[in-house]
């Protein structure tokens, strides 16, 4: 995996939040990071070692999916068994020619049977030239991050839909790979078991500061779940 010079000043300018979704979702080492606040699984991103096995393939559905409309809605699913560890921060990556617009405020997160349950979303943020990733042609490809921080953490081996509304779609179709990875929190909070470790943007897991131990850091984990092959006709 080769980074550009480019990406590296991309994070330099980020929060400290923003740094470690941007870290954990290129599945780097954590030089110089305190072992006892991060892990990780799962290192690489399955979208750009090909999609060989179909079960990385996940289903979604496009109220619209034609070009250039102004309110489309995505629902984004990830099945059950996929779900090994339980949810705090959902991760959708794509690829940066994609050209088309998210409403930060419009995005909901449902889990269990007809995705009827719905968790509250803490807050949300796009990081865009997130990663970037050598392709086969020696050239670099940019990708950007839309992260779903939750309040609550959704338990393992339960079904997930993410729905995004009011999304404009991009000027021309094609078919783009969204990248779908979960981070789970491994240190649960005892005197609230079901809270999520980015409910509070000020007090999720991030690098810290290296003069001062970040207090309430705790361990993380990335998993990469499969890839949603959208096609815009």
């Amino acid at each position: 995996m080769v980074f550009s010079q480019k990406f590296s000043s991309v994070l330099s300018k980020l929060s400290r939040t923003q740094i470690f979704s941007g870290l954990a979702a290129v599945g780097v080492a954590l030089a110089g990071i305190p072992a006892a606040s991060f892990a990780q699984s799962n290192p690489g991103l399955v979208i750009f070692s090909g999609v060989g096995n179909r079960s990385n393939i996940l289903n979604y559905h496009l109220k619209n999916g034609r070009r250039n409309v102004r309110d489309d809605r995505y629902k984004l699913r990830i099945p059950a068994n996929k779900i090994e560890n339980g949810v705090s921060r959902l991760i959708v990556s794509y690829p940066d020619y994609y050209e088309g617009r998210f409403n930060l405020d419009r995005i909901e997160v449902g889990y269990g049977e007809g995705y009827r349950n719905k968790v509250e979303i803490a807050y949300t943020d796009l990081q865009e030239e997130c990663y970037a990733i050598e392709n086969q042609n020696g050239r670099r490809d940019l990708y950007h991050c839309l992260n779903i921080s939750l309040k609550e953490t959704i338990e393992p081996e339960t079904p997930i839909e993410i729905k995004l509304s009011q999304v404009r779609n991009p000027w021309q179709g094609g078919t783009f790979y969204f990248g779908a990875h979960t981070v789970s929190c491994l240190d649960r909070d005892r005197e609230q078991p079901d809270s999520s470790c980015f409910s509070d943007p000020d007090n999720a897991p991030s690098v810290g500061r290296l003069d001062t131990p970040f207090r309430d850091a705790r361990r993380i984990q990335l998993a990469d779940v499969g890839v949603w092959i959208l096609t815009i006709d």
